[in-house]
């Protein structure tokens, strides 16, 4: 990954409660529960393998971080709640907007001027759609500097997914309600 990703000042970091704490404080501690409610993070010890910083499985919902050299660790995170959050049937609909096929395509063309940290992203939109959740986050200026459509729309994505918690939680909680009274 090019440094120029790594100018955030929170990036000197590579202790693994730090990374959740700075996560926390950069998404906002609403939309951070809300996202990592229904996903396990592991943090392992000992071996790795050489050059993967995390991994996402699908089946159990897990992210699973290995410790890599410190500008990466945030990212590695990031990357790997991206793909949780573009496959979780709650959420990820509201990231599967028209416009994030427009900007793969882009991207695959050398329309923008940053470089993703995986080759992946130019044949993977679900990669694509990671690197740009960590991004996002990250290095926010860097998205709307290259895309501000696209910047506009992660953050509308993002709303709807805090309104659609708030609302489901309500219509809940307003169930769990009419249950107790009967």
């Amino acid at each position: 990954m090019d440094n120029k990703y790594m100018d955030n000042k929170y990036m000197d970091n590579n202790d693994f409660e730090d990374i959740i704490f700075i996560a926390k404080k950069l998404m906002g501690s609403i939309l951070f529960n809300i996202l990592t409610d229904r996903v396990k993070i592991i943090f392992p010890e000992g071996n790795y393998i050489k050059n993967l910083g995390g991994l996402y499985y699908k089946n159990i919902k897990t992210i699973i971080l290995y410790k890599t050299i410190k500008e990466k660790a945030l990212w590695n995170f990031f990357h790997e709640l991206g793909h949780h959050v573009f496959d979780h049937p709650m959420y990820g609909r509201f990231f599967k907007f028209n416009y994030l096929w427009q900007a793969f395509r882009n991207y695959q063309n050398g329309s923008y001027s940053f470089e993703l940290t995986t080759n992946q992203a130019k044949v993977s939109l679900s990669e694509f759609f990671s690197e740009l959740f960590a991004l996002y986050f990250i290095c926010p200026s860097e998205l709307i500097n290259n895309d501000k459509r696209l910047f506009l729309e992660f953050k509308n994505a993002f709303n709807n997914v805090i309104n659609f918690y708030i609302d489901y939680n309500k219509k809940l909680k307003n169930t769990n309600r009419e249950l107790n009274n009967d």
